[in-house]
């Protein structure tokens, strides 16, 4: 009986499970478009919301929108991004001072009172 050589196996390409492919995709279109930041989105955005936040989905080059596992790619000026995230941090840090100023607040603990039968 004659011997046959086995073929060798096929390389694969290892898989890291701990890359962030999300991240990648970002970090790639924000390089090719620097006067743009680019983020994702809720996968049923709609229209009158990216209107509001003043932001275009990506589109590929076959017309079809850039997406990851259903959630659009969306961009956004960085100057208009600057000044959004400006602004929600100015909100938030009254929303915290006016919590924390109150003296009428309901976020401090009642103490309890005993039943009575």
């Amino acid at each position: 009986m004659a011997t046959q050589k086995r073929k060798a196996a096929p390389i694969i390409e290892a898989i890291d499970p701990f890359f962030d492919h999300r991240a990648e995709l970002l970090k790639k279109l924000n390089e090719d478009n620097p006067d743009y930041t680019h983020m994702y989105q809720k996968h049923d955005v709609a229209q009158y919301e990216l209107d509001m936040k003043r932001q275009e989905v990506v589109m590929k080059e076959s017309g079809e929108p850039e997406t990851h596992a259903g959630d659009p790619v969306v961009r956004i000026l960085k100057e208009q991004h600057a000044v959004n995230r400006e602004a929600s941090t100015e909100r938030s840090a009254l929303v915290a001072g006016s919590v924390k100023g109150n003296k009428t607040t309901r976020l401090k603990a009642k103490s309890k009172t005993p039943i009575k039968e």
